[in-house]
């Protein structure tokens, strides 16, 4: 018997009538134990860098541990319960759970780790954003989470997934032969569609957040020479247009949540429209605003609540402006779809 026997009894309680304090932590560690193989993997091939993120591998986990488990006033898990929406718990095994819950877990944890990295390295953050966007614009790639990891995949084409992956260290090679310090994203994945689809010995495929790694490191190379800036895709998109949607979004997303928030006492209404602000903010530095220029999140909602302190915000607000930033900027890139 491990400590870990009764995890199919325990997530049941946790997704229909809440579980007790114990019971919870018993859920938590299991999660944990998980999530360590998974990270551990990525920090030895290269993937995570500890030092940049000044993080411990425990903090990491329970970063990403701490979104999932998040629990409202019934003591119940919303996120699991999405997550186990269409599990039924009488016909599956301990192993099928437990398999479900490793790929869940495995999931947050990777958007953890894009998120962090956005939160301490704002250039990888940046060029991820617009590798987001000029994946939407050229149509060259898929966008898929495979093996709990977002890939991006050469389209119309054989993925040759029975083949492994180039490492970054050969794909930085080859891209360096091709490029050119001043192309845009778009010219980027151009040219990596490219060279992807000419070859037949790796995947055609790459992993998005390895994709921003080797644009930031081949760039870098290039500030030493030259004075060149973070590739983006603003010759491509028409700016005014997305700052419209931008404010279009959150005006409509205030309507959308005051009865959840106001109306049960989570927010109050004076806050509401402060939180709404902050968040365009937040969106618009994301896509318009230099390296250089963008602010935290507690200095965009400084901006509309000056006195708030730093430990208010993450005692008090860090928690709803993190999750209220994520839906609005879904909904603007399902939007982005459109343009």
């Amino acid at each position: 018997m491990t400590p870990f026997n009764d995890i199919k009894n325990i997530l049941q309680k946790a997704l229909k009538k809440g579980i007790s304090a114990s019971e919870a932590k018993t859920l938590v560690h299991y999660c944990s134990f998980l999530a360590l193989p998974y990270l551990r993997k990525k920090i030895r091939l290269g993937k995570i860098n500890l030092s940049i993120l000044a993080m411990s591998e425990e903090d990491i986990i329970f970063d990403a541990l701490a979104e999932l488990f998040q629990y409202n006033l019934k003591g119940v898990f919303p996120q699991l319960q999405t997550q186990f929406a269409l599990t039924d718990f009488t016909t599956c095994s301990n192993e099928e759970i437990i398999i479900h819950l490793r790929k869940i877990v495995f999931i947050y944890l990777h958007k953890a780790i894009i998120r962090l990295y956005g939160e301490t390295d704002p250039t990888t953050a940046k060029i991820i954003r617009n590798i987001k966007l000029g994946v939407q614009k050229t149509g060259l790639f898929d966008e898929v989470s495979r093996f709990e990891e977002t890939m991006l995949i050469v389209r119309g084409i054989d993925p040759l997934f029975h083949k492994c992956l180039m490492q970054r260290y050969e794909f930085q090679q080859r891209m360096s032969a091709h490029l050119n310090m001043r192309d845009t994203i778009p010219q980027i994945l151009t040219k990596m569609h490219t060279l992807l689809s000419d070859q037949s010995e790796y995947q055609r495929a790459v992993s998005m957040i390895e994709c921003a790694f080797v644009v930031k490191d081949l760039y870098v190379i290039g500030w030493e020479t030259e004075n060149v800036s973070i590739p983006t895709v603003e010759d491509t998109i028409d700016t005014e247009k997305i700052k419209m949607a931008i404010s279009n979004i959150c005006r409509s997303f205030e309507n959308e949540i005051r009865a959840t928030y106001v109306d049960t006492g989570k927010v109050s209404s004076q806050m509401l429209p402060i939180y709404i602000k902050t968040i365009e903010s937040v969106i618009d530095g994301e896509y318009f605003d230099g390296i250089n220029a963008r602010r935290s999140y507690f200095d965009c909602l400084k901006g509309n609540l000056p006195d708030v302190t730093q430990q208010e915000y993450f005692n008090n607000h860090r928690t709803i402006i993190e999750y209220l930033v994520k839906k609005v900027r879904m909904e603007i890139e399902r939007e982005m779809k459109n343009f």
